[in-house]
């Protein structure tokens, strides 16, 4: 809205038409837009202005006023002669009456807020006691947007996963990872098993297979068996992969809709204080992070810590003693993980 205005400025135009400009900004964007642009400004002093607004406080700052009722005209004048103006229809007088009375208590508003202002001027200590307590004397309603900084709390990873689909999703999760996992860790095992059975003949599971030096066709059962742990590692893979992502759908659905929610059921002064473009950062750029940005880096997560524990059952399988190695390696990269993810997240 701003920028709009702007450039109607800017072009210096013969008649501007502004349609309800005032609507899409927060109150005290709204009240500094008329002051500097529409009441006592030479921005527009060559141009014929229409405002179309439902703010009736500014209604006595204007020079004429046109009251459409459901597009119908009931009244067109100045801001004293709406004031003895009476009108048979009910629905109008109501209208009116509305009007009014919504004007006569803003001016009131500002009438107590000007007094306040000039006895502040007369006391240093009462002026910065009154900048310290409320932001309304200083003409500004709204806050500054607060964030929180470093790394994220164990309860925020936990509401992703209850978002996600809760205790259903993580014993699924946890079933396809280790499928996918265990079919990926049999594989290197088959390839082990193959190329042991060079020069003599093996038997796996109470199968026999031939000796490789027997020809080609010695090679088919092998082959066989790799490309069905092949397919099973693919279907588990996608599985897994697939589960995740949907999780984090679920996760992003809830949290919009509950977002949705609060802000479709705040309060009129949410509106007043808040302004229009931290709303929408929210339910765009915001909504964008979690429905691609986090998705990806949980089921990264998630897909990493299979890893590393596939990892760790293998080796401590094989070497019982990597056990402590590992134990001091893990020891080591936690206390690195937490220096960095204190600053990390800020950068």
């Amino acid at each position: 809205a701003r920028v709009s205005v702007a450039r109607t400025v800017y072009a210096n135009a013969d008649v501007v038409l502004f349609d309800d400009i005032l609507s899409a900004l927060d109150a005290g964007t709204s009240q500094r837009l008329f002051d500097n642009v529409f009441d006592n400004s030479l921005l527009l002093q060559n141009s014929g202005t229409i405002l179309v607004t439902h703010a009736e406080h500014v209604l006595k700052r204007v020079d004429k006023i046109l009251v459409l009722d459901r597009g119908q005209s009931i009244f067109c004048g100045t801001w004293a002669q709406l004031q003895s103006f009476e009108v048979e229809n009910t629905r109008h007088r109501a209208t009116l009456l509305s009007m009014r009375s919504s004007a006569q208590l803003s001016a009131s508003s500002d009438t107590t807020n000007s007094s306040e202002k000039i006895d502040a001027t007369k006391n240093d200590k009462q002026v910065s006691v009154i900048a310290k307590d409320t932001d309304a004397s200083k003409g500004e309603l709204t806050s500054d947007e607060q964030r929180e900084h470093g790394g994220s709390s164990v309860g925020i990873w936990l509401l992703w996963f209850v978002y996600a689909g809760g205790f259903f999703f993580i014993t699924m999760q946890v079933i396809f990872l280790i499928l996918d996992r265990g079919s990926y860790v049999v594989i290197d095992w088959w390839l082990a098993i193959w190329t042991s059975s060079a020069g003599t003949e093996i038997t796996v599971f109470g199968r026999t297979f031939p000796n490789q030096y027997d020809g080609i066709q010695a090679q088919t059962p092998y082959l066989i068996v790799y490309v069905v742990l092949i397919v099973f590692m693919f279907v588990f893979l996608v599985a897994r992969t697939q589960w995740a992502i949907h999780g984090g759908i679920r996760a992003s659905r809830r949290v919009f809709l509950n977002m949705t929610h609060r802000v479709l059921h705040a309060p009129m002064s949410y509106f007043d204080t808040t302004p229009l473009g931290r709303i929408i950062n929210r339910f765009t750029y915001d909504v964008e992070q979690v429905d691609i940005a986090l998705a990806q880096n949980m089921s990264i997560l998630i897909i990493c810590c299979s890893w590393a524990v596939a990892a760790q059952v293998v080796m401590i399988s094989i070497v019982p003693y990597m056990a402590l190695v590992n134990a001091l390696v893990f020891s080591l990269y936690f206390v690195m993980l937490r220096y960095y993810r204190g600053a990390g997240a800020d950068l």
